[in-house]
């Protein structure tokens, strides 16, 4: 009886094991680039379809829910089966959900950015002699709304983005606004800035770390840095991420499919690492939520201090 025990012990000892393999091979598919299909093919989401688990279909779902206003509701498997049945190729897919896009597509939540501010206070003080600056700043309202909140003049309150770059965006009064070409260092002297910020930008660099590097040349000793980024863990992660950009891609008429250019994501914790290697400490870091459910494209913010010297 108890060899029949130990037996049936091991097995399930094994079992555990083989399945925990499975999980971390899948968790670090991010570098088999076999699964991951690139957008141009016109087929990335049927390459979703065929991979996905049960979260990263509802995921999926959860997109199209917020793009193109389906209610999927439980039956969401049958319907995204439906959806690809009927438009053959990503690109009609696309263009439904532009059809029926949501009027809140674009606006921007800068009131999230309070309790940001509320978290960098615990870590230093601010006064109105701080100079703040956030990169790829689209609009320029986050950037003005943390000026706002730390009640600092126009003068010290900067902004960049690349040059050419959301031209159709009437940026914000209350900003000193910059523009920057592709692969450009900060042309901002070292030990300038006691915070830096920079939302969803850092995936569209091809050199994080000359990035993350001019980031830490810029601040302060004990200066802080906000990121949003995705949390991209494996090909799924990163396709999904890919559907996000391209529903927003389509919205410009002259969008081109071939022109998608590759985004560089990474999981949490390699963007840690580099700001580690460049001399930032992480202090704080939450994924976004909605009902207690992380963003179907994993969307986090994490808050680093450079170190004093």
């Amino acid at each position: 009886m108890i060899n029949a025990l130990l037996l049936i012990l091991v097995i399930v000892i094994i079992l555990v094991i083989i399945k925990a393999f499975i999980i971390s091979c899948k968790l670090y598919t991010g570098s088999n680039e076999s699964m991951y299909t690139k957008p141009q093919t016109d087929k990335q989401l049927a390459q979703i379809i065929k991979h996905a688990d049960t979260t990263e279909y509802s995921n999926l779902c959860l997109l199209l829910q917020r793009f193109a206003k389906i209610n999927c509701g439980k039956y969401y498997k049958s319907i995204v089966a439906d959806l690809l049945k009927k438009y053959t190729n990503d690109s009609s897919l696309y263009k439904k959900f532009w059809k029926h896009k949501s009027l809140n597509m674009y606006k921007e939540n800068v009131f999230i950015l309070d309790d940001y501010i509320k978290t960098c206070k615990e870590y230093k003080d601010f006064d109105k002699k701080s100079v703040v600056l956030d990169i790829g700043c689209g609009s320029g309202l986050k950037i003005a709304r943390i000026g706002y909140l730390l009640e600092l003049p126009k003068a010290n309150i900067n902004a960049i983005d690349i040059e050419g770059w959301s031209v159709n965006f009437n940026r914000s009064n209350a900003i000193s606004f910059v523009s920057m070409k592709i692969g450009d260092k900060l042309p901002y002297e070292s030990n300038l800035f006691d915070l830096i910020t920079i939302f969803m930008a850092l995936h569209h660099i091809d050199n994080h770390n000359d990035m993350i590097k001019e980031i830490s040349r810029c601040l302060k000793s004990d200066g802080i840095c906000i990121i949003r980024e995705h949390d991209v863990l494996n090909n799924i992660d990163s396709m999904l991420c890919d559907v996000e950009h391209l529903a927003y891609e389509y919205s410009n008429d002259d969008f081109k499919l071939n022109k998608f250019k590759k985004i560089n994501y990474k999981s949490k914790q390699e963007w840690k690492e580099l700001f580690k290697n460049n001399n930032l400490t992480s202090k704080h870091s939450a994924f976004k939520t909605n009902k207690l459910l992380i963003s179907p494209t994993r969307i986090y913010h994490e808050i680093f201090q450079k170190s004093q010297l």
